[in-house]
């Protein structure tokens, strides 16, 4: 049954896929740690007030049952590797009542995501048709949403905010550092605060070596973001 509220979709790469420019520091571990990202955002995102349903596209069997396991919805990803046209038909999954009071797009990589955050953001786009939320970064976009009745019309990829804007989505300006906190580099993941993870992600910070060290991968520079 569908809760009123907000429906959060949660695209989630193939594990071998996802966060490939961690994987020079996480190495072997890198699957185990997207996945302790996804599902903790995904806790996360349920217990906001003003969602009702969070739903997890993924064409992932491991990421399927975990989150199927821990209360989530699971839509397949009819993207075929390309975000935008898995966000996009997701959304055309859900029409109609189905979709509550709107559809709202979250990252896999917020680990740190404070459900009042969350509602803050949510409650803010609420006034708009269509709206998104910046990263810490300002380039990339970490929250999307539309009101029903409204299309999200997702432009991830290289400079996603000014995109979004240019296509008639609302900036949010709240002050919501964990919605817009998303973990894609080397820096961002030595800037974790352990405390303020979801569980799944501290487990792997506390096995994992490269967690514990002071410094990056020797003689690496971080890619640009793309979001």
């Amino acid at each position: 049954m569908i809760r009123p509220g907000w429906t959060v979709l949660v695209p989630v790469k193939a594990l071998h896929r996802a966060k490939t420019r961690l994987r020079p520091s996480t190495g072997r571990d890198t699957a185990a740690l997207a996945l302790a990202f996804a599902l903790d955002t995904v806790e996360a995102a349920g217990r906001a007030r003003g969602v009702g349903t969070v739903h997890v596209v993924t064409s992932d069997p491991l990421v399927a049952a975990e989150a199927v396991g821990m209360g989530a919805a699971v839509l397949p990803d009819l993207g075929g590797g390309d975000l935008n046209l898995a966000v996009s038909r997701a959304a055309e999954l859900l029409t109609g009542s189905d979709a509550g009071l709107g559809l709202a797009v979250l990252p896999a990589d917020l680990p740190g995501l404070a459900p009042v955050d969350l509602d803050l953001a949510l409650a803010a786009a609420a006034a708009h048709g269509r709206a998104f939320l910046p990263d810490a970064q300002g380039a990339g976009t970490t929250l999307l949403t539309a009101r029903a009745g409204h299309r999200l019309r997702p432009r991830y990829g290289p400079g996603s905010a000014a995109a979004h804007q240019a296509e008639g989505a609302h900036p949010l300006g709240v002050p919501a550092p964990t919605v817009r906190a998303d973990v894609d580099r080397w820096a961002d993941l030595r800037a974790l605060s352990h405390g303020s993870c979801g569980q799944r992600t501290r487990e792997w910070l506390d096995g994992h070596p490269a967690r514990r060290v002071g410094r990056g991968p020797p003689g690496r520079v971080a890619a640009p973001r793309a979001r």
